[in-house]
């Protein structure tokens, strides 16, 4: 018998950093710095709920034009907002300090001296950060817009794509900090600048030998537009519509969490992950200077790896030798859907036929091209199926179109025409296995009318190929849905959906609750779904969990005490968003993924943190980086002490476009001598991200694959 090898083991660093409050000198802070606040009128909330401006840029801009102090600005619920400013006594001449906002009262508003005691606290511990975090940038003369500090990735001719980060206290550990990346663009300013636009844009410009910004007054910005000098360096900031407008693309700006360059050093140094890994070893390094030696430290956590069942890793022996199965032809990796089950797929024609120059492609050769890659490989076949067959039909159904989604939506140049899709899904969706691929080679963003948006020609398999996997895949899964197939049968191995074959627990033990839909397994090994929006059907919820030994109504109150989601009354919390008002409970309910059993209550948690290389970047040659080490990059890992998990790329090449995230579970009620393990299996299946692990228990994919395809139309 062969030795297995043991688990990998790591030390994995992370993105989040601690501040161990009780270590830092109190005294030494007030000796060197002074304290204040400045308490913005209440007249602020009104404003910022009636005007059109935006009111905080209005608010931080007059601070910046008026003080040049380090600060940090708080709006907590049910109080008036708060300016903290942070001086350097050695430059402070005991003059008063005051701000004045034009927006709000013509008057001075005088700040107000506060001793280091009232922030040096487990409660308010975040805005100490916070200031010395200004504090930090201000020395540089770095940009703080905000809550955000910029650092420069990547430019080209017409615009700066910038790494916006911020840091956010943890809920998960006592002086824990989070650091938050977005992507923005900057676009480059010109003489050709639209002068009446004017006040309405922050203005950026590089900090000379580093990738830092820094915020240029308006007056400076003004003087040197008048003069036609050295306008080339000064960037503004940008909104969505204004990268739509400039035909900026990507029209998102994005910055790859990793990408080794073999030629170019400055794309690695430009990359997100070490972007971050430099930001925090600076900051880390700050705080332990203004606050004392070991006071900040970076984090990490000690992981093992999750080894995949043998039916998961290398299948060549059993899916090799077995047609019908999903799987990679060059690794013998399977996906493990048994895709044989689609039998005959119908392929109906939803290409626009109505607009004034469709496309004129042969229908048949997608057919074709279908049954040439397919057919034989999983022992099925396609043929073409017409709208008026639909209503009779025992096939599932292959939808090729060839539009995009917002060309129907207001600005799109298909408004007037009707949504194809639309329609066809309203009648069939519920009661017909339905998948839909868009066939359009063009992108819709580089077209303003349909006169040539529809002149495409018939794609390339290999180009296609991974999308047409993510159909097939994702058709067999609304099989198992629409027509209640059991996803589990004890006499044929293959038509079992993975894992449950060999982990019985996962056969009908456990339950799921994602977006206001319950799912749950019968004793049929049928999939059944609540729409908890339906209060029968919620009930329905509470008395099946009755059964397993669960009070919903006890762990809602613990759900909303950990996600602070009640007020003080025990009423839900509400917020404002996009002019509605929002059930902040309500809304957190449905954005945790939720796993139940007997006994057992498991929110699976989303958190900012993320992996970070082990070590930096070697050059061992001039066309060569690598890694020294992947962590957690690679596989899947679990802390069994912390109760987290990571998800990395099943293969790690020489780019990565997405972070790796810690997700946490936390047990609200949790049975003596219950063991994840099981479901940890299932995060290794490789049908939902095609050919790479999934993030959260693959049954969360069946759950959302009936609340966006299938719910929405049987509602309707």
């Amino acid at each position: 018998m062969a030795k297995k090898s043991a688990p990998k083991q790591h030390n994995v660093p992370t993105t989040n950093f601690v501040i161990n409050l009780d270590k830092i000198n109190i005294n030494a802070l007030q000796e060197k710095y002074q304290l204040f606040t400045i308490e913005v009128p209440k007249t602020f909330k009104n404003f910022a709920d009636n005007t059109k401006l935006n009111p905080y840029a209005l608010l931080h801009n007059a601070y910046k034009k008026q003080l040049d102090y380090p600060y940090f600005f708080l709006s907590p619920d049910g109080v008036p907002p708060i300016i903290y400013i942070l001086v350097e006594k050695s430059k402070y001449q005991d003059k008063p300090i005051n701000l004045t906002l034009d927006f709000l009262d013509k008057k001075p508003i005088n700040a107000q001296k506060i001793q280091f005691s009232e922030i040096c606290n487990e409660k308010n511990l975040h805005i100490l950060a916070k200031l010395f975090l200004s504090s930090w940038y201000h020395k540089a003369h770095r940009t703080c817009q905000g809550d955000f500090f910029y650092i420069h990735s990547k430019d080209d001719k017409q615009k700066l794509t910038a790494l916006l980060v911020k840091i956010q206290e943890s809920k998960y550990g006592k002086g824990e900090f989070e650091i938050i990346p977005e992507a923005n663009y900057l676009k480059k300013l010109d003489s050709r600048f639209d002068i009446e636009n004017f006040y309405n844009y922050n203005y950026f410009e590089k900090v000379q030998g580093t990738r830092y910004l820094r915020q240029l007054k308006q007056s400076e910005v003004k003087q040197r537009l008048d003069n036609k000098q050295n306008l080339d360096t000064i960037f503004r900031d940008t909104t969505t519509q204004d990268a739509k407008n400039l035909k900026f693309k990507p029209q998102r700006p994005s910055i790859e969490w990793y990408d080794s360059d073999k030629n170019n050093k400055n794309v690695f140094q430009g990359c997100r992950s070490e972007l971050l890994r430099n930001f925090q070893n600076e900051l880390v390094a700050y705080y332990n200077k203004v606050f004392g030696e070991g006071v900040a430290e970076k984090r990490s956590h000690f992981m093992t790896e999750v080894v995949p069942m043998e039916q998961m890793g290398k299948q060549s022996k059993i899916v090799g030798s077995l047609k019908g199965y999903g799987f990679n032809e060059k690794t013998g990796e399977g996906t493990g859907l048994y895709l044989k089950l689609l039998g005959e797929v119908g392929v109906l024609d939803l290409r626009q036929k109505d607009v004034p120059k469709p496309n004129q492609n042969n229908f048949q050769d997608y057919i074709d091209l279908l049954n040439k890659n397919y057919g034989k490989l999983y022992e099925i076949s396609f043929s073409e199926i017409k709208r008026e067959e639909l209503a009779s039909t025992t096939k599932p159904v292959l939808v090729l179109q060839d539009v995009e989604k917002q060309i129907f939506e207001e600005g799109g140049f298909l408004l007037d025409y009707d949504d194809q899709k639309r329609e066809l899904y309203q009648e069939f969706a519920s009661k017909i296995p339905m998948q839909t691929l868009n066939i359009n080679l063009n992108k819709a963003d580089d077209f303003n009318s349909a006169d040539t948006y529809f002149e495409y020609e018939i794609f390339n398999f290999e180009d296609y190929k991974h999308r047409l996997d993510v159909c097939l895949n994702e058709l067999l899964l609304k099989k198992y849905i629409v027509e209640k197939l059991p996803i589990y049968n004890e006499t044929d191995i293959y038509t079992s959906l993975p894992c449950l074959f060999n982990l019985k627990s996962l056969r009908k033990d456990f339950a799921y609750m994602y977006q206001n839909i319950f799912m749950y397994v019968d004793d049929e090994y049928i999939l059944q779904f609540l729409n908890l929006d339906n209060p029968k059907e919620k009930d329905k919820r509470n008395e099946f969990l009755k059964d397993w030994n669960i009070d919903w109504f006890a762990f809602e109150k613990q759900f909303a005490d950990r996600n602070y989601t009640h007020n003080e009354n025990g009423q839900n919390k509400t917020y404002q968003k996009n002019g509605k008002t929002k059930d902040k409970h309500e809304e957190s309910l449905k954005s945790v993924h939720f796993v139940f059993a007997k006994d057992l209550v498991l929110a699976i948690e989303d958190t900012e943190e993320r992996v970070l290389f082990n070590t930096d970047a070697t050059q061992k040659t001039k066309s060569q980086r690598t890694i020294e080490s992947k962590t957690a990059l690679e596989g899947i890992y679990f802390s069994e002490k912390e109760n987290i998990y990571t998800v990395g790329a099943k293969s790690m090449g020489m780019s990565m476009d997405k972070s790796v995230k810690v997700r946490r579970l936390h047990y609200y009620q949790k049975p003596n001598g219950f063991k994840i393990n099981d479901l940890l299996q299932t995060l290794s299946v490789q049908f939902v991200r095609n050919k790479q692990y999934t993030v959260y228990p693959y049954f969360f994919d069946l759950l959302n694959l009936y609340c966006e395809d299938i719910l929405p139309y049987k509602e309707s």
